[in-house]
């Protein structure tokens, strides 16, 4: 018996339709395989399945010159971002436990702290989460305080604006002079300027009753209890010792959780535990102390200092040599690499400082450890690219080499950033796991000390109310030049609405100038993915991305709002590597 099968027309055209998108799509790959092969598969489908998700076409070594600004930033919601956040959370975590064996959880490299069986392990265990715990505390649960003088203090009230209190301070201050790149310098300028000016109207019989035209920069007005300095330069971050400190009482008004739509950077700070919650060692180690050049000299343990990273690094680099009164060698960042390295500790030590070479002193062989920069805007192996795969590094970024045997050998103690050249989140992850993963299994006595991306401002409105040249008054909350205006910095970090405009407002939308990366989202994202791939490898994560989204004051300006001058809020890092080095020793 025969049996006859009836076909539906519409099945026909379904098979139909089906050829044909496969032939249209065959053909637009095999056209776009010669003209651009690294985007071909996603150019192809991505009209079929367009995602929320930022794209780049460039591979992790290679791509255009001015690849970093992405206009598809704009397409994404708060909602999304915060969807991103937990994405890249989850695929770091499992890339760390991969990549870094979890056994290696007790272990910080460059310290006696390495992890192993039995009470031994368990111990180095503890010890490494004290460390990291109490480290997170000092940059988490602080605020920004004013200093002057003999003894005053101040802190901003809630608003963030004008001081109301006036409190004893922790006893003498007195600003640090900087001694590096000049061209940091460029804010003391303005303040130079009010001070002639004032000077002139003193000579006039108006100006400033107090100043009289008798003051230069960096004095100190004995009248008044103040240092003739910019209003940026006096404030230091100061963490909280009810909750970092040895006494443990709990916190008030270190700010409050979190904030806004999308992960992390809502609008307050971090939330102070509860008067029970134990943060850090609690002891004397505990206790954050000022910048001591012979007790950090002494902490280095004669170990040489390497700076990676790009332009922002580089002030990296002027803090600890300005901190330990040390001449420079090399001026502008293209130019370390190659120039002798710094000396340091050897200011009031009777030694002849040598590299490569020791000298001796009582009887003791000592070599004095030393520091020096390397620009290398993503921290990258430049070995890695092979020109024979078409790969070259890139022509908007500079990559010099530093990971090598030679300076792995030379410099024991690495200080990293990865900066603010944007890259997408799965090239990120791909280049930093490979850089770490590098020291961590073929130099692991190299301590690895990697410090947050700090968020953005615009600074130009600052900058056009001259801040710069203002100087408070008796009662530190007005300047006593005429067209200044006294800046403070904030008391919780802004959230991604605040900093990059996004807003639901049409007024919001129409001003925002998120086609440019990194946005703040995305410096907070990778902060995080930086933060989980450093810790598994055994380096420790300094987490100033709160700490300095707070001064949105004295920054260059000039268009360059990345970089603060100096002296000026970033010697704050003097403090920090300080009390690091202390408590890891």
């Amino acid at each position: 018996m025969s049996r006859t099968t009836e076909r539906h027309p519409d099945g026909r055209r379904r098979r139909l339709w089906t050829v044909l998108m496969a032939s249209f799509i065959l053909i637009q790959v095999f056209f776009l395989s010669f003209h651009n092969p690294i985007s071909v598969i996603q150019s192809a489908f991505s009209y079929l399945s367009p995602s929320p998700l930022p794209t780049s076409s460039y591979s992790t070594s290679t791509g255009p010159i001015g690849a970093g600004h992405h206009p598809d930033a704009k397409k994404l919601s708060l909602e999304a971002f915060g969807e991103l956040d937990k994405l890249m959370e989850y695929i770091v975590e499992i890339e760390a436990d991969r990549v870094f064996s979890k056994s290696r959880v007790g272990h910080i490299q460059g310290t006696r702290w390495r992890g192993g069986e039995g009470a031994q392990g368990e111990l180095a265990v503890e010890q490494v989460r004290l460390i990291r715990e109490q480290i997170h505390c000092w940059t988490q649960y602080g605020s920004w305080v004013r200093l002057d003088g003999q003894g005053q203090s101040q802190t901003s009230n809630s608003s963030g604006n004008n001081n109301n209190g006036v409190t004893t301070g922790p006893g003498p201050w007195a600003a640090r002079r900087h001694r590096g790149d000049a061209r940091f310098g460029q804010c003391d300028a303005k303040l130079m300027e009010s001070l002639d000016k004032d000077a002139r109207k003193a000579a006039e019989g108006g100006g400033d009753s107090a100043l009289k035209g008798d003051f230069y920069l960096g004095d100190y007005d004995q009248m008044n209890d103040r240092y003739i300095v910019r209003e940026a330069v006096k404030w230091k971050w100061v963490p909280d010792e009810s909750i970092c400190g040895p006494v443990r009482t709990g916190g008030e008004g270190q700010g409050q959780e979190g904030g806004q739509e999308g992960g992390q950077g809502g609008e307050g700070g971090a939330t102070p535990p509860s008067p029970s919650t134990t943060l850090g060692f609690g002891d004397e180690r505990s206790i954050y102390q000022s910048f001591n050049m012979d007790k950090f000299c002494e902490s280095l343990q004669d170990r040489n200092i390497l700076v990676v990273g790009d332009l922002t690094q580089y002030q990296l680099h002027d803090v600890i040599l300005s901190a330990t009164n040390t001449e420079f060698n090399c001026h502008g960042e293209m130019g370390c690499l190659h120039r002798r390295p710094h000396p340091l500790c050897n200011q009031n030590q009777d030694q002849e400082i040598e590299v490569n070479d020791v000298s001796e002193t009582d009887g003791e062989l000592i070599k004095a450890p030393y520091l020096k920069f390397v620009r290398n805007d993503i921290i990258s192996v430049p070995w890695a690219v092979d020109p024979d795969l078409n790969e070259f590094p890139y022509g908007s970024t500079i990559e010099q080499p530093w990971a090598t045997p030679e300076m792995f050998t030379e410099y024991k103690i690495l200080l990293l950033n990865r900066g603010l050249f944007w890259r997408n989140d799965d090239e990120f992850l791909m280049e930093l796991v490979f850089t770490i993963k590098y020291i961590w299994k073929f130099h692991s006595k190299t301590m690895i000390i990697y410090r947050a991306t700090h968020p953005v401002f615009n600074c130009t409105v600052l900058k056009e109310q001259n801040e710069d040249g203002a100087l408070a008054g008796p009662d530190g909350r007005d300047s006593i030049f005429e067209g200044t205006l006294l800046q403070r910095p904030l008391t919780a970090a802004p959230g991604r609405r605040q900093a990059y405009g996004f807003s639901s407002s049409s007024e919001s939308r129409a001003t925002q100038t998120t086609e440019f990366r990194p946005t703040l989202a995305d410096v907070q994202r990778q902060n995080r993915m930086a933060k989980a791939i450093v810790e598994a490898a055994g380096g420790i994560y300094l987490d100033t991305e709160d700490m300095f989204a707070k001064r949105p004051d004295g920054r260059m300006g000039d268009g360059d709002c990345a970089r603060f001058c100096a002296p000026g809020p970033l010697d704050a890092y003097a403090d920090l590597l300080y009390n690091t080095f202390r408590i890891l020793v």
